[in-house]
């Protein structure tokens, strides 16, 4: 099959209207209490349909960023396409109050201004409707963690998510 490579960037002055274009619920700028600032999403790829794409990319805003690079293979009809990826993937936010709100998921009071970041080797599939993310180690607040998550999700139901998780501290008084 026919060789590709390309490069794609998006950026907005508004992180949550370039969320909106990539399909992400967020709450608008405008909103009371927002102030969501510029985003950008970086993408680059190279291979071929058959063996797949090496790829990487970036989403970065204001309230923290998300990297990953791997191997990207698409599939399925133009109807209903598949794509499996298999790579390195790196989250970080200085406030994790501050990104969820942005994501319309607010977090209790205490998340405000609290740091996190993880990274880890993520693989997920839309045929098998599965992601897992291997090795995993980051910090959130002045907790650090490690560990394996994996998350099925098929159908209507609740995902269902498995792995295991060490972490050295956990503040009890926050989740009173």
């Amino acid at each position: 099959s026919a060789r590709w490579a390309g490069r794609l960037i998006l950026d907005n002055p508004r992180a949550d209207l370039l969320l909106a274009q990539l399909g992400v619920a967020a709450t608008p700028s405008n909103a009371e209490g927002s102030q969501a600032g510029r985003g950008a999403l970086r993408v680059t790829l190279d291979g071929t349909q058959s063996q797949g794409f090496a790829t990487d990319g970036a989403l970065t805003l204001q309230e923290g960023y998300l990297s990953a690079a791997g191997n990207v293979v698409p599939g399925g009809t133009v109807a209903l396409p598949t794509i499996s990826f298999k790579g390195t993937a790196i989250a970080e936010t200085p406030d994790l109050g501050g990104l969820a709100a942005l994501l319309a998921r607010p977090l209790a009071d205490e998340a405000s201004g609290v740091a996190a970041k993880v990274n880890g080797d993520l693989s997920f599939d839309t045929v098998k409707g599965q992601a897992t993310i291997e090795d995993f180690s980051g910090q959130l607040g002045s907790s650090i963690y490690s560990g394996r998550l994996a998350v099925k999700s098929c159908g209507p139901e609740r995902p269902v998510i498995s792995g295991r998780l060490a972490i050295d501290q956990a503040n009890v008084a926050s989740m009173q």
